[in-house]
């Protein structure tokens, strides 16, 4: 600083040490600035790494409260990307309740939440006219004057949306860093999204194991209970041919004692005839003996 103000030393301009401490301070300014973004780039990071097990809405109520909190938000929403309605859900939200949000869904285009997801480009709403948006408290009205908008984009994808609302100008250096963290956000709701997926198609699968797993048993026990029935079939089957098979004993038995029987009958049918004749023939020589009688009492007579 004295060579600052010793305008007569030889060889020194004024001017341009002025100029080069104004130049040296911008460095040191600028250096200093990127510092602060680093660390708290690494600061954000370590975040992300301790929650990346979460739950989608888990992980972002926790980087949305980070991040209000460090850039003084007046208040924020995280909208997540739902791929199968093709809309901007609300996720979190900082100082306000999703549920009482006048419009918690937007299509890709609707509004500027909307807009900036599909166009995956930042932006900011500065200097709003106080007759334009005001927020209640508790006690007072606020006005909003500033409104920044980040898509969370990764792979030329957009997972979501940042909305960020302060009622003073946003100071750059959280600007900057709001960019560089922006694609880490969505990073990990890429990867919270693929590993909640993951998991459901796991279980799924796992449901879909048990279930035939139990689906095999019922198989397996019917198999033993048919093999069972096919035994006692069998069984049956077996013991009905048996029965059959005395049976044809019987009637075959039957048959040969009718036989004898038609032959007894006959003998007999034979034997009856025989003393019928005889009979018969009996009653002749009867008759003629009584003849004979009657011939000789008369002759006794005359």
């Amino acid at each position: 600083m004295e060579n600052l103000n010793n305008q007569d030393t030889p060889g020194v301009n004024y001017e341009d040490l002025v100029h080069q401490q104004k130049s040296l301070d911008e460095r040191e300014k600028a250096f200093e600035e990127q510092a602060w973004t680093d660390s708290n780039v690494h600061k954000f990071d370590d975040l992300l790494r301790m929650n990346y097990n979460k739950s989608l809405e888990e992980f972002s109520q926790i980087v949305l409260d980070y991040i209000c909190e460090l850039t003084g938000a007046f208040s924020g929403i995280i909208y997540n990307h739902d791929r199968d309605r093709e809309k901007l859900i609300a996720l979190a939200g900082y100082a306000c309740v999703i549920e009482q949000l006048s419009q918690a869904q937007f299509e890709l285009g609707e509004s500027p939440i909307g807009q900036a997801a599909d166009s995956q480009t930042e932006l900011y709403f500065e200097n709003i006219s106080s007759e334009r948006i005001e927020l209640k408290m508790s006690s007072v009205q606020v006005n909003i004057s500033n409104i920044y908008i980040i898509p969370l984009v990764f792979n030329d994808f957009t997972y979501g949306v940042l909305e960020l609302i302060y009622i003073t100008p946003v100071n750059p250096r959280y600007k900057l860093l709001l960019a560089k963290i922006s694609r880490n956000i969505a990073i990990m709701m890429e990867s919270i999204s693929n590993n909640t997926l993951t998991k459901k198609l796991l279980a799924d699968s796992q449901e879909s194991t048990e279930r035939l797993r139990a689906q095999e048993e019922e198989l397996r026990q019917n198999l033993e209970e048919l093999a069972t029935t096919q035994e006692a079939m069998e069984d049956h089957k077996k013991a009905l041919e048996s029965k059959e098979s005395e049976l044809q004993k019987v009637i075959k038995e039957m048959q040969v004692n009718e036989e004898d029987m038609q032959r007894s009958e006959e003998k007999l049918r034979s034997v009856i005839l025989n003393f019928q004749k005889q009979t018969h023939e009996l009653k002749e020589k009867d008759s003629l003996i009584d003849e004979l009688k009657k011939e000789i009492d008369l002759l006794r007579k005359n």
